[in-house]
């Protein structure tokens, strides 16, 4: 049951992404939307991989062959 609900909830990050996104694009340029809306990304998966057990090494593939 955990499957579903992870893809529920990245459908609806994907949309919050999506118009934050454009919100900002009306007030800032191209290139400093892209370096904020990717930072802040960049730094909340860095937190949410923190908090998980295992640290950064869960962002780790198991086959790197595969990818």
């Amino acid at each position: 049951m955990k499957g579903p609900l992870l893809l529920l909830a990245g459908i609806a990050l994907y949309s919050l992404l999506d118009a934050n996104n454009k919100l900002m694009s009306a007030a800032y340029g191209v290139g400093q939307a892209a370096v904020f809306r990717y930072g802040t990304l960049l730094l909340l998966l860095g937190a949410a991989a923190l908090l998980v057990r295992g640290g950064l090494g869960t962002l780790r593939t198991d086959r790197p062959g595969m990818h």
